[in-house]
């Protein structure tokens, strides 16, 4: 899942086919499904198999099997499954730039920076039983089809998708009201303690140098992160750290002592405990079915 967290690090596609489509699982006992992030990208999610509620600045949206949401670029969001209940998503994520053939064309002026700039907005769910969301709905199925298959010229096809579920999309879309200033406000205040965590998270992090960050006490600081992500501040970054030793555990050989301190652990028995609390499992059994 950690495809999903780094704004600044992440190359969804590549540079001559800005795409990504992913699928992930998430078994039972599992609560976060997406730790809150966000990215310059364009985002359709659909559940596959169970529910999750996905959070989208201060939106939250429960979201059943094949049931589809869109992120707008740079917005907030975050998803946990439902009682840790097993769920499975796929996701296709691409850039502006992938949509628009010049900088000033009438596809960036009249039907991408409106929804950039929230002077037009999407639907944010997409159910089965509203039709035109339903096409939508099996466009993306298609999507996740055609880069399964990957037939000669598939590029063309799942192109040809993404405009036409964008198409579907604009027809339906509404003028917006205007933004909530304290949530747009709040919404980038938070990005730069995500940010700073996400930077210095191998590092030694104290609640009080989050709360400098934005100029708040610690009580009010507390208050206000729990409030955006769920979480309090000192849970957010061990589970940040755990989900970036999961990714060193699968890829590296590198001892689980010496991964509990590159993530930030000062010790490897805290590392221990918070790695079973939040995974379910022990680093040696999270590691153990790739190495057998």
């Amino acid at each position: 899942m950690d495809k999903y967290l780094l704004k600044e690090k992440i190359i969804h596609g590549h540079d001559d086919f800005p795409v990504g489509i992913y699928h992930t699982d998430i078994g039972n006992g599992t609560d976060n499904i997406l730790y809150l992030h966000w990215h310059e990208e364009f985002e359709f999610l659909t559940v596959t198999k169970g529910r999750a509620v996905f959070r989208l600045a201060d939106m939250e949206i429960e979201v059943g099997k094949g049931e589809s949401i869109f992120v707008n670029a740079n917005v907030l969001h975050a998803a946990h499954a439902i009682n840790g209940e097993e769920c499975s998503f796929s996701a296709v994520v691409f850039h502006q730039t992938f949509l628009s053939s010049y900088s000033n064309d009438c596809i960036n002026q009249n039907y991408i920076n409106p929804i950039l700039n929230h002077s037009l907005t999407f639907s944010a769910h997409f159910k089965m039983n509203i039709h035109w969301q339903k096409e939508v709905l099996i466009l993306l199925t298609q999507i996740f089809n055609t880069n399964e298959e990957k037939e000669p010229g598939y590029e063309l096809l799942l192109k040809s998708k993404i405009y036409e579920i964008w198409f579907k999309c604009i027809q339906n879309a509404t003028k917006a009201a205007g933004n909530n200033p304290d949530t747009s406000y709040k919404t980038e205040r938070m990005k730069l303690v995500l940010q700073f965590i996400h930077d210095n998270y191998s590092k030694k992090i104290n609640v009080s140098e989050l709360a400098n960050i934005i100029h708040m006490s610690k009580e009010h600081f507390c208050r206000f992160f729990k409030e955006m992500t769920h979480y309090t501040p000192v849970s957010y970054v061990n589970r940040y750290r755990i989900q970036k030793s999961c990714i060193l555990l699968l890829q590296t050989d590198k001892k689980i002592s010496e991964i509990a301190g590159i993530v930030g652990f000062e010790g490897i028995s805290y590392f221990n405990k918070i790695f079973r609390r939040i995974m379910r499992c022990t680093p040696v059994e999270y590691r153990s079915p790739v190495k057998n």
